[in-house]
């Protein structure tokens, strides 16, 4: 009976072993992509991808995030993002089939001056923030009935709701930066629903608010 139940305790044991190693294997699958057009200069470590090199007139440097844990068809996933150093990139959602090099990378961006983009052109100009050094961007994904919602996050602040996209057809989608200054860092982290902000910011700026009115009956513009 005893050893009965050594094999029973060995057997356990080897069955957490196994699923401890397979773990550990999924978190080490876990890394950042980075586009072969040789032109951006990027190099990652862990969550953390880094624009290195000089910058030659319009140049971009894009990476995809790889994490098979954040595949799913329905529900929600979220990312925080630490910028490092750096001003001016762009984060967001993409697919491996529209990943590439410089503008051949397609998605859900936000980013620049603050504007909405697809990789290639202007969605929404002034949409937020202009993303700079030392901010915390957060994003969240929400997939329903085959439609996609992406929403962002700025330093603990709820921005809102960037891009809903009914009928999302593209697959599978995943976290991407593009960068394009020497030097611009920024670091990927998985983020609980939770601790996705859900308060807007106010405005602290003193602005003066109101409508002209013209009191001359034969002045227009």
């Amino acid at each position: 009976i005893d050893l009965k139940g050594e094999n029973t305790d060995n057997s356990r044991l080897k069955a957490q072993l196994q699923l401890s190693t397979k773990s550990e294997i999924k978190s080490i699958t876990m890394s950042w992509t980075l586009d072969t057009s040789g032109h951006g200069h990027l190099v990652s470590e862990g969550g953390q991808v880094t624009f290195n090199g000089e910058v030659k007139g319009d140049t971009k440097g894009n990476a995809i995030w790889m994490d098979s844990a954040d595949e799913i068809k329905e529900g929600s996933r979220s990312w925080r993002f630490n910028i490092g150093s750096g001003k001016g990139m762009w984060i967001g959602l993409g697919t491996e089939d529209k990943f590439g090099p410089g503008y051949r990378l397609k998605g859900l961006l936000y980013g620049g001056p603050g504007n909405l983009s697809d990789g290639g052109s202007l969605v929404t100009g002034g949409w937020g923030p202009r993303l700079a050094q030392g901010d915390t961007v957060d994003m969240r994904m929400t997939l329903t009935g085959g439609s996609l919602r992406l929403e962002f996050g700025l330093n603990k602040s709820y921005l809102g709701t960037a891009f809903t996209i009914d009928n999302w057809t593209w697959g599978q989608a995943k976290p991407v930066v593009s960068l394009s200054s020497a030097g611009e860092s920024v670091t990927i982290s998985k983020l609980e629903e939770e601790q996705f902000p859900k308060t807007v910011a106010t405005s602290t700026s003193e602005q003066v608010t109101g409508k002209w009115t013209c009191v001359t009956e034969d002045y227009s513009l």
